[in-house]
């Protein structure tokens, strides 16, 4: 604040935190974006879960109604969804039987997802998680879901790394 001045500094949330378990191809162990509310750019190989992440922070913040899956790499057609998602589709197989293709993936029908962000404001020393789960259960193509919300103040520590 310039000069002494009193005034409070204006709201400025930033991501401090993304995280995802059993989201796509990021299965069986959180996984962990930590920017610390600085900037940050996702880079690495085709196929290496860039657009992954992109659309599981859509999927956070966007309304499911208004969600298009995998358009950070141009897809045109709907190749993903919330169920190949939770499910961990990585691939299409064909079946020279039925002349169909059957998805492979990492998880069966009883899976889970979790997706969670924390936005921080330094300047007012306050954070809000966001979070959501999302589950299917056998025979079921449209997974459920919980929102969470908590707003806390303080602003949240890196999280240390567990020793191996």
């Amino acid at each position: 604040m310039p000069n002494g001045s009193t005034e409070r500094p204006r709201p400025d949330f930033r991501l401090a935190r993304f995280e995802v378990l059993n989201w796509g191809t990021f299965d069986g162990r959180v996984w962990k974006i930590e920017p610390n509310g600085e900037n940050a750019l996702l880079t690495g190989d085709i196929g290496s879960g860039k657009s992954t992440l992109v659309d599981a922070l859509t999927t956070l913040l966007v309304p499911p109604r208004k969600i298009t899956y995998n358009k950070a790499a141009g897809a045109e057609v709907r190749e993903r969804s919330l169920y190949s998602y939770v499910r961990g589709e990585y691939r299409s197989v064909s079946n020279e039987l039925t002349g169909g293709a059957q998805a492979q993936a990492l998880r069966g029908e009883n899976s889970y997802s979790v997706i969670l962000s924390v936005f921080a404001d330094r300047g007012l020393d306050r954070s809000v998680t966001v979070a959501q789960v999302f589950w299917l259960r056998d025979g079921e193509r449209n997974p459920s879901r919980r929102a969470f919300l908590g707003v806390w103040y303080g602003y949240p520590e890196p999280a240390q790394a567990a020793p191996r």
